[in-house]
């Protein structure tokens, strides 16, 4: 342990040296007990015993670091600030805890906000170590999973996840608070966090296996601009999907054909999409096309001419997309191939390839970080693309859990980084859409919320829809899909005892109808005639709706302005906002509000301060109030702001 004390005190020292010179006295001041910087948007107040940093934009606290996670030994221990230097734009702490166990923390100060580097003086790698957040002084919380936003805000339930990583839907490293701050991880390594696990009031986030811990802080003066800081490091869309995937409903084979999808079934289902009058542009031909995972060919035996058949969609209007996976099937033709060629992930023990198990059974993954195989592997789909005229790809289970054994790669990647270039191969086509990410937000890719229960339910049904759309805006992804209209989860479809609800159908109808894109899977022209006519009339406002949509999509490209809002986002001096989970804003000007509760004929509504206009009646309503409007099943409750 001297050692290792003798180690990072040289580090220490070195970078104190290049710091101390280049201060500026005047923003620093302190006692023994504490140091204070005041910059021009931001103060930090930094206690040293025990370890303890303040960050204030000036109004308030908006974060606060309690203490250091270093588990080795599932243990946490305070520490405490044994050297402290000051320099220009750092600050420089060696941290010591009662196990005489050393860390170094340099704290880079930026303009609006703080990058943060913890390591540890052990030489081995920790089993955790991160940092330990106070969050009754730094308000609400969200971001993180996007599979727990229905606990909204975060801090105000128990919640571990513990591996975090890019599985089941997207996930970053990214968090806001309501007082206006942003914290960002920069890393492809496993991580671990939880809310009120080890207290109350504590979120806890770390890196595993790791002895260096970087964070990104930035400071606003509310949330909204906190985004927009953290925006600027985590990258904008770089591309903007075509104007049609926005304005036009999307139709998917999935739930009306499941496994069982084909040629003729696909050309009747299309032609009952233009009989019935659904506005429509993108068709997605889901699971099961092929014979085999890892050989993207159609399968004869269901598409006795593919040629034909997409020609004929496209002379109808559909751009076609491919629904893919990164899997190889050992009885698959591509897999001899793709072993030889050394293409696949390997065991970490032997030179077998890597097996894994998924929820159609067990296959290999192509190995992505080798650039050869990545080529082959974009060589398949493009090859599909100029062989039928496919148009792009639904690019699925990418899911970093699929990499939670001992394993090589060519590239040494952690499982957080396949399933980002996993995700990168939709860049190569205009047409894309993914349900796992990690850090891929400048890639520009169309996000969609992964498969949900044909339900009510708060955690994955209906009630889910909206938090989970939110929270994907809040993590950087602006072009979201809320995935199939009344649910995509096959299990529950399967289920004999399952009874078809219309009323849940046509109110997720209504919810998706202002989301950036609206799919379809489950024929609404199934419906009575009378819910088929507000299905219709809901895609239809979708549609008149389109052109702003895809205006709000173009912003996005320019300063990373999500699509769809928290009412927060719009209001962040409002607190009655920052509890909503029910109502979303489609940019600055339309409030929605739909009925997600079964039989209710009615809901409430808060209207933040302004002037509001009924989007379907005219009347105007002022703000800062809560109203109860009529809301019968064929309507969707809509606000205008006036500007």
């Amino acid at each position: 342990m001297v050692a290792a004390k003798n180690r990072l005190l040289i580090l220490f020292l070195m970078s104190a040296v290049s710091a101390t010179g280049f201060g500026s006295p005047s923003l620093f001041s302190g006692t023994q007990e504490d140091l204070d910087y005041k910059g021009e948007n931001y103060s930090i107040n930094i206690k040293k015993s025990p370890f303890q940093l303040t960050v204030n934009n000036y109004c308030r606290d908006i974060i606060k670091i309690s203490g250091i996670i270093n588990e080795n030994d599932d243990t946490t221990l305070p520490c405490n600030v044994v050297r402290l230097e000051t320099g220009n734009e750092r600050i420089n702490l060696l941290l010591s805890s009662p196990d005489s166990k050393y860390y170094s923390a340099v704290i880079l100060l930026k303009d609006n906000g703080l990058r943060l580097t913890l390591t540890s003086a052990e030489k081995a790698n920790n089993k955790k170590l991160g940092f330990r957040f106070d969050t009754k002084t730094s308000g609400h919380w969200y971001g993180g999973a996007v599979v727990k936003a229905h606990l909204w805000p975060l801090e105000a339930n128990k919640i571990t996840v513990d591996p975090f990583y890019a599985t089941s839907n997207q996930t970053s490293p990214i968090w806001y608070t309501s007082g206006g701050a942003g914290i960002f991880a920069e890393t492809y390594n496993t991580m671990g966090y939880s809310f009120n696990r080890s207290a109350e009031g504590v979120f806890e986030l770390f890196s595993k296996n790791t002895s260096e811990f970087n964070l990104n802080i930035a400071s606003g003066k509310n949330i909204k601009e906190a985004y927009y800081l953290l925006t600027e490091k985590i990258g904008k869309p770089s591309v903007v999907p075509p104007a049609d995937f926005f304005i036009y409903p999307q139709f998917n084979t999935w739930i009306e054909f499941m496994t069982m999808v084909n040629q003729a079934g696909i050309l009747k289902y299309t032609q009952e999409i233009k009989k019935n009058n659904f506005p429509s542009c993108l068709f997605i031909i889901d699971d099961k096309w092929t014979r085999f995972y890892g050989d993207p060919e159609f399968d004869t035996d269901k598409f006795p001419d593919p040629i034909k058949m997409i020609g004929l969609l496209h002379e109808n209007n559909f751009r076609i997309v491919l629904w893919i996976t990164p899997f190889i099937e050992k009885d698959s033709k591509n897999f001899r191939y793709a072993s030889d060629n050394h293409f696949l992930i390997m065991n970490l023990s032997d030179e077998e390839p890597y097996f894994t198990e998924w929820w159609n059974g067990t296959a290999a993954l192509v190995d992505l970080s080798n650039p050869a195989a990545y080529s082959w592997f974009l060589g398949l789909l493009e090859g599909l693309k100029i062989k039928y005229g496919v148009d792009g790809f639904k690019l699925d289970a990418g899911d970093a859990e699929y990499l939670d054994s001992p394993y090589r790669s060519f590239g040494n990647i952690t499982p957080n980084e396949y399933t980002d270039l996993f995700a990168s191969l939709g860049k190569h086509f205009e047409a894309n859409e993914l349900r796992v990410s990690w850090m891929a937000q400048s890639m520009g890719l169309i996000q969609r919320l992964r498969d949900k229960a044909p339900s009510w339910s708060e955690t994955d049904g209906i009630n889910s829809l909206i938090p989970h759309a939110l929270t994907l805006s809040l993590l950087g992804y602006s072009y979201a899909c809320p995935d199939m209209i009344g649910g995509g989860l096959d299990s529950e479809f399967k289920n004999r005892n399952y009874k078809f609800d219309e009323e849940l159908f046509v109110r997720w109808t209504e919810a998706s109808a202002l989301m950036p894109m609206m799919q379809y899977s489950l024929a609404p022209w199934k419906l009575s005639k009378e819910n088929v006519a507000i299905c219709r009339k809901y895609s239809e406002l979708h549609v008149s709706l389109g052109d702003y949509i895809y205006s709000l999509a173009e912003q996005s490209r320019i300063d990373g302005s999500p699509i769809i809002r928290p009412l927060f986002f719009e209001f962040p001096d409002d607190a009655g906002t920052f509890l909503i989970k029910d109502q979303f804003m489609l940019g600055s000007r339309f409030l929605v509000a739909p009925v997600l509760q079964k039989g209710a004929l009615s809901r409430k509504i808060y209207l933040p301060a302004g002037t509001w206009i009924d989007f379907r009646s005219g009347k105007i309503f002022r703000g800062a109030q809560t109203i109860e409007y009529p809301a019968p099943l064929d309507v969707l409750p809509v606000f205008v702001k006036v500007e």
